[in-house]
C-alpha cells in the first residue's frame, strides 16, 4: 500500500549513484557518520533490501539497468566491454562515427567517439526529453568521471559529461552537443586540473580514532598498490588522471562541484520546469578495486563522501527550496572482500582463480584432443568467447565435442558449480529463488560468449592476483543502498521488503508523469508516494 501523502514531481531531482557502494557500508560505518549518508539513511525512505536482479554487476550494465528498467537481454549492454563475432573488442560506449566524436579541451575533436549507440533500449532521460514541452520543460544531465556511467544514464537524449582522463577536463561528444557548453568550458578553466601537480589525502578522522578500528583495515598485502594513499601528498601524473587522482576524495569533490555548477546554471525555479541531475561518483570503485573494500582507503573515502554530500546538499538547498528537491541515493553494484584476506580470517570457501591460466590450459586441452589451436579467444566474466571462424569451419559433432571438453574442464575447477553453452543457458528453466536465472537476463546474441559458468560464493575468476572485483549474482555484489528523500514527501521510513532496481525507473516515471521506458515492466516501489 502506498502512502496517502499527495505527491508532485519535484522541480529538481539529484540522483546520486556511488559506484561499488555495497549495502553493508552504511550500517558498518553508521556510528561514525555525521553527514549526508547519515542524514539520507535516517531521514529518507530507505529500502534496506534492494537488489540488482542480474548476474553481471558492473558499471555499464548497472547504470543501464538503472536507467532503462530492464536487463541486458533487452538493452544489449552485457558488460563494460564485450567481443563481437570476429573477436574484436567492443567498448559499451564506443562509437567512432564522425557524428559522435569527443571534444578536446580546445573545442577541436578527437578521432575517437562515444555515444549510447550500443544501448538498445530507451532510458528515463529519453522519456523525460521526449515529453518536454514549452509549458512543461524537462532537462536531464548525467555527470561522472566515467564516460560509460554518464552515457548509460543519459541514453540518446539526455546530456552526459565525463572526465577526459588525459587532460583533466570534463567533456562530451558530438552525439549530444554541437559544441561543449560554455558553462562546462568555464568550469574546466576555473578548476584547471591540468596545472595541478599534487593532491593531499588528509584522513577524515585522527588515525587513532575508533572509526578505523576494523579488522584487516591495514592489510595491504593483497592490494594492487602495497601502501595506503591516506595521509599522503601524492603526485598527479600528467595525462593519466585515472592513476592516482581518481582514487582520492578530491576527485569526488570535483564531480560534486560540477553537479552544483550544473544546477546553478540550469535550474530555473519555474513552477512547470523539471531539472534532473545524475551524479555517478566513480572514486569508490577505483579505490576499492585497488585496495579492497575493507581497506583504510575505502573506509576513509566513505567518511569523506559522507561529509561532501552534506556540504553539497546544503549548497543545493541554498539554491532550491527543500520541498522542491528529491535526492535519490543508490549504487550500481557492490563488491566482495579480497579472497586472500577472507582465507586469512579462516573463511576457507573464498578463492581466486586466474583466468589467463585457465584459457591457456583449455586451449592446450583442445589442441591435444582435437588438433585445433587457439579455440578460446577471450574471457569476460561469466563467459568465454570462442574463435567463431574456427567453429564455423567444423562439423556440428566436432563443435559439440569441443563444447563438452571446455565445459567439463571449467566445471572441474574448485568453486565452479555449473556450466552451459549459450543455447543451453537460454533454454534453461530455473526455480524462483535460483540466482542462476539472473544469468539468462544477461544474454544477447552476437555480444555474449559461447560458454557460461556459475561460481560458488566468494569465488573470483580474475586476471589480477591482487585487489577485488565484482562479477556474480550473490548479495555482496548485487545488494545496494536505495534511499529517496524529499522534505515533506519522502521521509522517515525503513522498508524491509525485497525490492529490485528495475522498480526505480518505473517509480520515477510515475512520479514525473512521463511514460516509463519502453522495456521497463516492474512495479512501483512500495511506500513511495507517487
Amino acid at each position: 500500500m502506498h502512502s496517502m501523502v499527495e505527491a508532485k514531481a519535484p522541480r529538481l531531482m539529484v540522483f546520486i549513484i556511488i559506484d561499488q557502494f555495497s549495502a553493508h557500508y552504511i550500517p558498518k560505518l553508521n556510528p561514525f557518520l555525521t553527514g549526508g549518508l547519515k542524514f539520507l539513511s535516517e531521514e529518507g525512505i530507505s529500502y534496506v533490501n534492494a537488489f540488482y536482479d542480474q548476474s553481471m554487476p558492473a558499471t555499464a550494465p548497472g547504470h543501464a539497468l538503472l536507467s532503462t528498467g530492464t536487463y541486458a537481454s533487452f538493452h544489449g549492454v552485457i558488460n563494460n566491454l564485450w567481443y563481437d563475432v570476429e573477436g574484436k573488442k567492443v567498448r559499451c560506449d564506443s562509437d567512432d562515427r564522425p557524428q559522435s566524436a569527443v571534444f578536446a579541451p580546445d573545442g577541436s575533436l578527437y578521432c575517437n567517439g562515444k555515444s549510447s549507440k550500443n544501448l538498445l533500449a530507451d532510458t528515463f532521460a529519453d522519456q523525460c526529453m521526449m515529453h518536454s514541452y514549452p509549458h512543461a520543460h524537462n532537462e536531464v544531465w548525467a555527470l561522472s568521471l566515467k564516460s560509460r556511467a554518464s552515457i548509460m544514464l543519459a541514453g540518446k537524449l539526455g546530456k552526459p559529461l565525463w572526465l577526459d582522463s588525459k587532460t583533466g577536463s570534463f567533456t562530451s561528444s558530438k552525439a549530444y552537443f554541437e559544441k561543449l557548453p560554455s558553462w562546462v568550458i568555464e568550469f574546466n578553466k576555473e578548476k584547471n586540473l591540468a596545472e595541478k601537480t599534487e593532491v593531499t589525502w588528509k584522513p577524515f578522522f585522527d588515525c587513532s580514532s575508533p572509526a578505523y578500528a576494523f579488522k584487516e583495515i591495514d592489510n595491504y598485502r593483497y592490494s594492487s598498490l602495497e601502501k595506503s594513499l591516506v595521509g599522503k601528498t601524492l603526485p598527479i601524473e600528467p595525462k593519466d588522471y585515472k592513476s592516482i587522482f581518481s582514487k582520492t576524495p578530491e576527485s569526488n569533490q570535483l564531480l560534486l562541484d560540477l553537479g552544483l555548477s550544473c544546477i546553478n546554471t540550469h535550474y530555473t525555479g519555474k513552477e512547470t520546469d523539471r531539472l534532473i541531475v545524475y551524479l555517478s561518483l566513480s572514486t569508490l570503485d577505483k579505490t576499492s578495486h585497488t585496495f579492497g573494500p575493507q581497506s583504510k582507503d575505502v573506509i576513509d573515502l566513505l567518511y569523506h563522501i559522507d561529509h561532501q554530500l552534506k556540504e553539497f546538499m546544503t549548497q543545493v538547498y541554498a539554491k532550491v527550496p527543500k520541498e522542491e528537491v528529491l535526492f535519490v541515493l543508490t549504487a550500481d553494484h557492490g563488491a566482495p572482500p579480497i579472497p586472500e584476506i577472507l582465507n586469512n580470517q579462516g573463511f576457507s570457501l573464498a578463492r581466486r582463480l586466474n583466468y589467463p591460466t585457465i584459457i591457456e590450459h583449455i586451449n592446450l586441452l583442445i589442441e591435444n584432443k582435437c588438433g585445433i589451436k587457439g579455440i578460446v579467444q577471450h574471457f569476460k566474466e561469466p563467459q568465454l568467447y570462442l574463435n567463431q571462424s574456427i567453429l564455423s569451419s567444423l562439423t556440428e559433432a566436432m563443435q559439440q565435442t569441443i563444447y563438452a571438453l571446455i565445459k567439463n574442464y571449467i566445471q572441474s575447477l574448485p568453486g565452479v558449480r555449473r556450466t552451459w553453452t549459450f543455447e543451453e543457458l537460454r533454454r534453461e528453466t530455473f526455480e524462483a529463488y535460483d540466482l542462476d536465472r539472473y544469468m539468462q537476463r544477461q544474454l544477447y546474441k552476437g555480444r555474449s560468449g559461447q560458454i557460461f559458468y556459475a561460481i560458488s560464493p566468494y569465488v573470483m575468476l580474475d586476471a589480477n592476483t591482487t585487489g577485488t572485483s565484482h562479477s556474480s549474482e550473490f548479495a555482496y555484489d548485487t545488494q545496494v543502498p536505495l534511499i529517496f528523500y524529499q522534505k515533506g514527501t519522502c521521509m522517515k521510513k525503513r522498508v524491509t521488503k525485497n525490492v529490485y532496481i528495475p522498480q526505480v525507473v518505473v517509480s520515477l516515471a510515475t512520479m514525473y508523469n512521463v511514460p516509463r521506458p519502453s522495456a521497463a515492466a516492474a512495479e512501483v516501489l512500495p511506500e513511495l508516494p507517487v
